[in-house]
């Protein structure tokens, strides 16, 4: 199914580049962290208003927003509790911790002259009292535009471990943001780019994770399965559905009756259920659930015949990953889509996405942020160690269009720049 749609696309060879960030031509740059003392809030450059302030002005070049949630960070010279007696640098205890920022810009020691975006997460929970850790956004703006395609390079460390496949699993699922496409509809407005429900003005929202189960698809399966979690966020709100654990009102999709079937239009639903995601395997999977009339799994990855993490995206080399997101060509109309690319090979395509309901009086003039990072759920390794793991992105490019390329030069970046 997925083969046949590939010719569908619309693609322009005059697609217009909207964005980049070429981070071999920026200086080593980092973010302002929060000590372990006071386990708060780091950097904030979250609103238009904030342009200039001290915080905001050293920014890589090309981004206006961050948000940053870290416990050690800048502690640069934190000492381990490697005989876990629960105190750093007591008798026994070693070797010295460096500390990394959530966000930096720096280099791979294997690759001293190529620089990249590197997303640092802590392992540790509990931030607003959810089972979410340290947290780490950079953003930028983006001209208006109802189509936004997006290529990067994307490299985690070759041994990123994930709390779900510990023996005993703290959690059968780890969860980790990487790339979120969003319309903030008021831009004129002092308002948050980062506040998205109950009273927040970004609307709609398509948001990628990555997700690692223990217990396979809904269930069943491989236990080690690699999955990207597209999270669909629209608005405006058909009707306010409070969700049961926050009580919040969120923006949650109202999709048409499947392909084929004779059914209503689902109604807006909570988290409780998924319709408002999408999870795909990196690896293989037999799963025939449907979301939106589509079938909510999809084989994700280099190697079909293995689903581990390891021998996939986290080998330890760069892969290149696409992306395209399609607002809806009217208020209700399901229609819009999501689709994303991995190392040249379609691998997802939801194409009946209503991002903004019936509600509405009018479509937005389009998608204006992409967003990097992001929060987790992945306790992999003891808080009191203070350990911290990344992954990194690079070469990224978006433009307003897939460009139509008989020799894609995105196919010549997966390997690291010179």
């Amino acid at each position: 199914m997925l083969a046949s749609s590939l010719f569908a696309f619309t693609c322009s060879a005059n697609a217009q580049l909207i964005f980049e960030a070429d981070f071999d031509n920026m200086p080593p740059w980092s973010s302002v962290g929060t000590a372990i003392s006071t386990g708060g809030v780091g950097q904030r450059c979250v609103r238009a208003a904030d342009f200039g302030t001290d915080d905001c002005l050293n920014l890589p070049d090309g981004f206006q927003y961050i948000f940053t949630f870290e416990r050690w960070h800048p502690e640069a010279a934190a000492d381990a509790d490697t005989n876990a007696d629960g105190v750093r640098g007591g008798a026994g205890d070693g070797p010295v911790l460096d500390a990394s920022a959530s966000l930096e810009v720096r280099s791979f020691p294997d690759e001293p002259d190529n620089q990249a975006l590197f997303y640092t997460d802590e392992s540790w929970s509990g931030s607003f009292g959810s089972p979410l850790g340290s947290d780490g956004v950079i953003a930028a703006d983006l001209p208006d535009s109802p189509i936004v395609y997006a290529r990067m390079r994307l490299r985690f460390q070759d041994d990123h471990q994930w709390e779900s496949l510990l023996v005993p699993p703290p959690r059968g699922t780890a969860i980790q943001k990487f790339v979120r496409f969003s319309v903030h509809l008021d831009q004129q407005t002092p308002t948050s780019v980062f506040n998205f429900f109950p009273d927040g003005d970004t609307a709609p929202l398509s948001v990628f994770d990555f997700l690692i189960s223990r217990f396979g698809t809904n269930g069943s399966g491989a236990p080690n399965e690699t999955r990207f979690n597209h999270a669909l966020r629209c608005g405006p709100l058909v009707q306010p559905i409070p969700d049961p654990n926050t009580g919040e009102n969120n923006y949650w999709c109202q999709f048409p009756a499947p392909r084929g079937a004779d059914a209503s239009p689902t109604p807006p639903e909570n988290q409780s259920t998924d319709t408002n995601v999408d999870r795909f395997i990196i690896g293989e999977s037999t799963d025939t659930s449907v979301i939106g009339g589509q079938p909510a799994y999809f084989d994700l990855g280099t190697s079909t015949n293995t689903p581990d993490f390891s021998e996939g995206l986290g080998d330890g080399e760069w892969h290149l990953i696409e992306f395209e997101v399609r607002l809806n060509t009217a208020p209700g109309v399901a229609d819009g889509s999501a689709r994303l690319w991995l190392d040249g090979q379609l691998e997802f395509d939801n194409d009946r996405i209503p991002w903004v309901g019936s509600a509405a009086a009018a479509l937005p003039a389009g998608f204006n942020k992409i967003m990097f990072g992001g929060n987790s759920i992945n306790n992999w390794a003891p808080e009191v160690d203070m350990p911290e793991q990344h992954y990194a992105i690079d070469d990224i490019e978006v433009f307003n269009v897939r460009r139509c390329e008989a020799n894609p030069p995105e196919l010549s970046i997966v390997q690291p720049s010179p």
